[in-house]
């Protein structure tokens, strides 16, 4: 099959999934998830070799091709995409994107591998080299944070319990599709993760598996009390279980985002109306090779996420 039919086939099953399914906080009801459930994604092959890393670590930084390939020709002086040059409110929106990945890139690392692991894209994630246009894909996956409809989404989210978020996480894993990028919220910081399995440790105490950016090929997970509504997850220790000070919170201080809301969101700065994104589809996915200031216990870099009373950006703490 050719790279072009793969390409289409993964926009077109983004957009079933996006008509079939809801998103964001309304529509139906998941159904109560009491067993264990999981996808086939795992950190190896599935993840990235490579941790999150700051913008620093990389010569690549998010430009007038990006927002070319993301929004189009609304993007451009003159609607000209070849070269494009972006026009000033375009710029500006590049600008913040640049300015909020200094720390790190975790948001765009887990919508990238979401969107590999869907597409059932090849080579497997865990092969590829963090350069050129794999690194791009990155940041375009980074940027989609910043489109309010994500960010709406993931207020949303936030009203709701983390029992709604664990059967809402199985019924994504019921079609084996990892639909959900997972935003974690503390004082020390925001990091998003990537869910792709769900265990119980007892009938209310839920593990969710997840491919943390961080720690590549590693087994991370996030706790969840679906009793108390608390939640804990270890950022910074090399083994989750000996965690001497691991996140914690509450419902409220943790969030879904989904591939399907991104795919639909319009563009941020093309004023009234806002056209629809030129096909996010398309441009968080190809072209791919073949077919906070740090703080306390961060990896180097993760400046994606902020505080839930923000505009979240995921990767607030950045790589420990």
């Amino acid at each position: 099959m050719s790279r072009t039919s793969r390409l289409v086939q993964v926009i077109v099953a983004i957009v079933l999934v996006a008509s079939s399914c809801a998103g964001g906080g309304g529509g139906d009801v998941a159904p109560e998830v009491t067993v264990p459930i999981a996808t086939e994604l795992r950190p190896t092959p599935d993840g990235y070799s490579f941790p999150n890393f700051a913008a620093s670590a990389v010569p690549e930084v998010f430009d007038d091709a990006d927002l070319s390939a993301m929004f189009g020709e609304q993007a451009c002086v003159d609607g000209v995409t070849t070269p494009c040059v972006a026009t000033a409110e375009a710029a500006a929106w590049a600008r913040m994107v640049n300015q909020s990945r200094l720390a790190g890139h975790c948001e765009g690392l887990a919508v990238e591998a979401a969107l590999r692991f869907d597409g059932q894209m090849t080579p497997p994630t865990f092969e590829l080299v963090n350069q050129g246009d794999v690194t791009r894909q990155i940041l375009r996956g980074f940027a989609t944070q910043f489109l309010p409809e994500v960010q709406e989404e993931r207020d949303q989210w936030a009203t709701r319990s983390l029992r709604e978020i664990v059967n809402e996480l199985g019924k994504s894993f019921s079609r084996g599709t990892n639909e959900y990028v997972l935003g974690l919220y503390t004082p020390r910081g925001g990091h998003a993760v990537l869910p792709y399995a769900i265990d119980f440790e007892t009938q209310d105490v839920a593990i969710v598996r997840v491919y943390d950016s961080n720690w590549p090929g590693r087994n991370r997970y996030v706790r969840m009390d679906l009793t108390a509504d608390t939640w804990s997850f270890s950022f910074a220790a090399e083994e989750p279980t000996k965690d001497p000070s691991p996140w914690t919170g509450i419902a409220g201080d943790i969030d879904l985002a989904s591939l399907d809301v991104r795919s639909q969101s319009k563009c941020p700065f093309c004023g009234e109306g806002r056209g629809s994104l030129d096909d996010v589809g398309a441009a968080l996915v190809g072209p791919h090779l073949h077919d906070v200031d740090a703080s306390e216990g961060e990896r180097p870099a993760d400046r994606g996420l902020v505080g839930r009373r923000q505009p979240r950006r995921v990767g607030d703490d950045g790589p420990h």
